[in-house]
């Protein structure tokens, strides 16, 4: 039986994945509703998944925020996407680190959503892909636009 859930759960993932790509906002919303962020943030923190898998997971929560309403995105990030992004954020993958970093920008720009990112390792995610550019030798440029400030938009 565990290996056929083994087998289930890759394609599981890449189903809703495909239906969290919708163009159609209502769709997203619709995938959201009816289950796929348990089964993505389930997925995107195992172990026993491989990066592709968990990748999709992670990618699948970035589509359904994108079209999430203030309430959707908040419960999104309190059923544990933070966590799914944090863990992408160690990940090898230079581009699964820049999905998480990109994830997680977003949800910092609003108030209502600061608190996941608080419990679920948001700030130390964003913190490590930066140390780890600095220990890569990568430059970083050291001018920050004039709009930087810590405000975040009111949701």
């Amino acid at each position: 039986m565990d290996s056929v859930a083994s087998r289930l759960r890759p394609s599981i993932a890449q189903g809703l994945y495909n239906l969290s790509c919708s163009p159609k906002s209502s769709i997203r919303n619709r995938v959201a509703e009816e289950g796929a962020v348990d089964v993505f943030v389930r997925l995107g923190c195992s172990d026993a998944e491989t990066d592709a898998t968990r990748r999709l997971c992670m990618l699948g929560l970035v589509n359904l925020l994108w079209a999430a309403d203030a309430d959707q995105r908040r419960a999104i990030l309190s059923a544990g996407a933070v966590k799914v992004f944090a863990i992408a954020a160690r990940r090898p993958s230079a581009q699964d680190r820049l999905a998480a970093a990109t994830a997680l920008h977003f949800a910092s720009c609003f108030r209502s959503d600061v608190t996941p990112l608080l419990h679920d390792g948001g700030i130390s995610a964003l913190a490590g892909i930066l140390a780890r550019f600095a220990r890569s030798g990568v430059a970083l440029s050291r001018s920050m636009p004039s709009n930087h400030s810590a405000d975040v938009t009111e949701a």
